[in-house]
């Protein structure tokens, strides 16, 4: 049954996000591998020429940059690594662009920074632009702005990033090229199939990073994660197959491929999904609260609250944990964590008294503004 809705999504596709990380474009001398960019770009130009949008994710700015300066090791510190992705970032998109060149398509470079999904405005006008360019007939080259991010890991070498551009665009497919076949299960076997990314799923998964990346398998587990959350399929597979678009395409049962949710989220709630939550900034709900929130699908009051993990502020992203610690899903809060801390556990009658003030929400998070995952 999960190989044929795999086919059925896959002859669906009109829209799909491509990720390749560091290592997958990289040779093992460190430097761009043209060939396989020039493969990569070919398949592509067949599935534009099939009537797909396509939007690449693509990390390799920073190893650019190492195999122009001739090093070898990637660099600790942050502001190494903001100046090699400044003098990698035109190398890179001169070699997608001189690949696409071949196809007859064009290409466009986008940067995007953690504060472009988390500020509303931002989010909107950059999802507007980058349906303006697909409407042009335009690939967009899409990387984290890697000059100016101030985190060392902002999105785990565009995994995340590769997600929240698949949510925002509302593709059908994210394909996620790594150098690895998929995820693996305890047997060493590659898992084909995944119905729920939990935290079982992510446990399986042993975190190693490569001298290329700065992901790994976890963060495109999340990737996934949250792009399934939003009604997005996503697949990871090996990029380091010549022809990979062609055979995933063509229906191949290559990789690791994950369902996506049966409902897809409104434009407000893919934004909530996408926005940056801390794990420092969390409630703890208790049993009558989670059952309420993920089978019921109610609002988050003041009373099934037992725990508060702060600092937050109003309009502020903030996980939801279950008794157990797990997360259950994430929203934005009608008030500040120094308000929950007051209001936890009261009935709606006693938020009055407890906040010294007339209460301006029952909820603490509102069900629109709430994504539970499922």
């Amino acid at each position: 049954m999960s190989a044929q809705l795999r086919q059925e999504t896959l002859a669906r596709v009109k829209r799909v996000v491509i990720k390749l990380g560091s290592a997958v474009l990289s040779r093992e001398d460190g430097r761009l591998d043209r060939t396989l960019i020039a493969s990569l770009a070919e398949q592509v130009g067949d599935l534009r020429r099939r009537g797909v949008d396509v939007l690449i994710v693509s990390s390799g700015a920073v190893s650019a940059g190492m195999a122009e300066m001739s090093l070898s090791d990637r660099p600790a510190e942050i502001t190494s690594k903001q100046a090699l992705a400044a003098i990698g970032q035109s190398q890179l998109m001169r070699i997608w662009a001189d690949a696409f060149a071949g196809e007859d398509l064009h290409v466009a470079q986008v940067l995007l920074s953690r504060g472009d999904l988390d500020d509303r405005q931002r989010y909107l006008n950059a999802r507007g632009a980058l349906l303006r360019l697909l409407e042009m007939g335009v690939i967009p080259i899409i990387n984290e702005n890697d000059t100016t991010a101030i985190e060392e890991l902002t999105f785990g070498d565009n995994d995340i990033l590769s997600a929240a551009v698949a949510a925002k665009v509302e593709a059908q497919l994210l394909v996620i090229l790594t150098i690895v076949q998929g995820l693996h299960g305890a047997d060493g076997r590659v898992v084909s199939h995944i119905e729920k990314v939990t935290d079982e799923v992510i446990r399986l998964v042993r975190s190693e990073r490569s001298k290329l990346g700065r992901g790994g398998m976890e963060s495109k587990l999340l990737a996934a994660k949250n792009a399934t959350t939003s009604g997005v399929a996503a697949l990871i597979a090996s990029g380091k197959d010549r022809r990979v678009l062609d055979r995933i395409f063509a229906g191949e049962p290559l990789g690791t491929w994950f369902e996506p949710a049966r409902d897809r989220l409104s434009g407000r709630k893919r934004w909530i999904a996408l926005g940056k939550a801390s794990h420092h900034r969390h409630v703890v709900v208790d049993e009558g609260a989670a059952k309420a929130l993920v089978d019921k699908h109610r609002s988050l009051l003041p009373i099934g609250v037992r725990e508060v993990s702060g600092p937050f502020g109003v309009g502020d992203v903030i996980e939801i944990r279950g008794p157990g610690g797990q997360v259950l899903g994430r929203g934005l809060v009608n008030y500040t964590s120094q308000q929950v801390d007051a209001i936890r556990g009261a009935h709606t009658h006693e938020l009055e008294a407890r906040l010294g003030a007339t209460p301006p929400h029952e909820e603490i998070i509102h069900r629109d503004n709430l994504i539970i995952y499922r």
